[in-house]
């Protein structure tokens, strides 16, 4: 987190702060109610067209980031969701993000992000889109597609340039396929002496695709409903989040029949991040359980480090996954431990540089790809390389 800054998209209450230092960053989380998907050149076409209406209506930010990089392990067996193997990889740390923001009037706020990424072969999918209802200086409402608050960095889990991994811790983060919801929300903010305090309850419902293991899942809940509880210091970020939801599955998995349930899906997070002059420390726990055998029935955590001598960060993390017995026929036991380097050249541009070690319990598929395979080598080093634009 590191010095106090706005991002793209965050709710200004917080002035959300990135694990990167930086003067200003720009960009975090609001999300999209189904504009649909279109091509990389309706993409380029509508920044175009946005920036004259900018230029027309200062009540429109526009705002955009980029993420590229390469990818290699030791290990021929595909790692992690990307899918990671012994061939360079240039394509799954690559996306591209514009969200506009726009001051309907003194109450009303529209905000919509669009991401280009890899899974849909850089076609252009409107991660959110919401309408805000400022009700009072510390009460809003929302409405529309939102992005479901589920650990401490979702809301710029796209945005490279406000932490210092190339890819969030992915035992946790990747360990959850559903991440956005369609429905309203309200943010209760009680600000103290010491900080301010968020209480966001939110209901909807999912009717969505999500990627997950290089295939897909559609899912599908009625009932979604959601209390997050968070707090932000100076020094200080704490967040718990619970969900429930009666969710039908449908996955269509690599190499896989097609497998379809249906399920009780309550999940747990928690989360602390704390700064201490130039340190920098973070933990997330999860705890996910579908009610049945399921790769999202799980817990798993982590626990960071990092130092900052400023534009140099280093850090260390170590992350742990396993399944519990009523979820043992898709085990997911799994540790890593990674060492981070990012280097920030200017205000809006990031280098970094990542190793990560993962070994999977003796038995299980662990973090590799496919679900129901046990690899051969079950250790793997993954070495990375990415860069992080934001403007």
């Amino acid at each position: 987190m590191f010095n106090e800054v706005p991002s793209i998209g965050v709710e200004p209450m917080f002035n959300r702060k990135p694990l990167l230092k930086k003067q200003t960053c720009i960009s975090c989380d609001n999300r999209s109610t189904g504009i649909g998907a279109f091509t990389l050149r309706n993409f380029s076409f509508l920044l175009y067209v946005l920036s004259f209406t900018v230029l027309a209506d200062d009540k429109i930010k526009i705002s955009g980031f980029a993420n590229t990089g390469v990818s290699i392990t030791d290990n021929e067996t595909p790692y992690l969701k990307s899918g990671f193997d012994d061939n360079l990889n240039y394509v799954s740390n690559t996306l591209f993000g514009l969200q506009v923001d726009s001051k309907l009037d003194n109450a009303m706020h529209f905000s919509s992000q669009l991401i280009a990424k890899d899974v849909n072969e850089f076609s252009v999918d409107a991660e959110w889109v919401y309408l805000t209802m400022q009700v009072s200086p510390t009460f809003k409402l929302r409405s529309g597609r939102l992005r479901i608050p589920g650990f401490l960095y979702s809301q710029t889990i796209y945005v490279g340039n406000s932490y210092y991994w190339i890819r969030p811790p992915e035992l946790v983060y990747e360990t959850v396929p559903v991440t956005r919801f369609t429905g309203i929300d309200s943010l209760w903010y009680l600000p103290t002496s010491e900080g301010t305090w968020l209480i966001n309850p939110a209901v909807g419902q999912i009717k969505d695709d999500f990627e997950y293991q290089q295939g897909k899942i559609s899912g599908n809940s009625e009932d979604f409903v959601l209390l997050q509880l968070r707090y932000e210091g100076e020094n200080l970020t704490f967040q718990w989040v619970s969900v429930t939801m009666d969710l039908e599955i449908l996955a269509e998995l690599p190499g896989l029949p097609l497998y379809q349930f249906e399920a009780r899906l309550t999940q747990h997070a928690a989360a602390v991040n704390y700064e201490w002059s130039n340190l920098n420390f973070t933990l997330e726990a999860l705890d996910i359980d579908q009610g049945v055998a399921s790769p999202a029935t799980a817990r798993s955590a982590y626990i960071s480090l990092a130092y900052t001598d400023f534009p140099k960060t280093y850090a260390i993390t170590y992350q742990w996954r396993e399944s519990p017995d009523e979820a043992a026929a898709i085990p997911l036991n799994a540790t890593t431990i990674g060492f981070n380097f990012a280097y920030r050249h200017s205000f809006n541009l990031v280098s970094k540089f990542e190793w990560q070690h993962g070994e999977a319990e003796e038995g299980t598929h662990g973090a590799f790809q496919n679900i129901l395979v046990v690899p051969e080598d079950n250790t793997v080093n993954l070495v990375s390389y990415a860069l992080s634009l934001e403007f």
